[in-house]
């Protein structure tokens, strides 16, 4: 059945693939993904495989937030925080 399906030809992208195509969509992908979530999206874009092309990462860690603990009391819990 896999040697049915193999081409000699066409061993790196299925037959009618337009890379810079597929690449150009992936960018656009990239640009809305970044204007959504609010963080940078990295293309790597030189993949040569027969079973993907392209791949988007987040590489930038997510930024966390430290939240103050309030001390208006002194030491120990504020009666006013519930």
């Amino acid at each position: 059945m896999l040697e049915a399906a193999d081409d000699p030809e066409n061993c790196e992208y299925p037959r009618g693939f337009d890379r810079y195509t597929a690449i150009d969509r992936v960018i656009d992908l990239q640009y809305d993904s970044e204007r959504i979530v609010g963080r940078p999206f990295e293309l790597e874009n030189r993949i040569f495989d027969s079973s993907y092309f392209a791949e988007l990462d987040i590489k930038e860690p997510h930024r966390t937030f430290v939240w103050a603990t309030p001390t208006c009391c002194g030491p120990g819990p504020c009666p006013q925080v519930p």
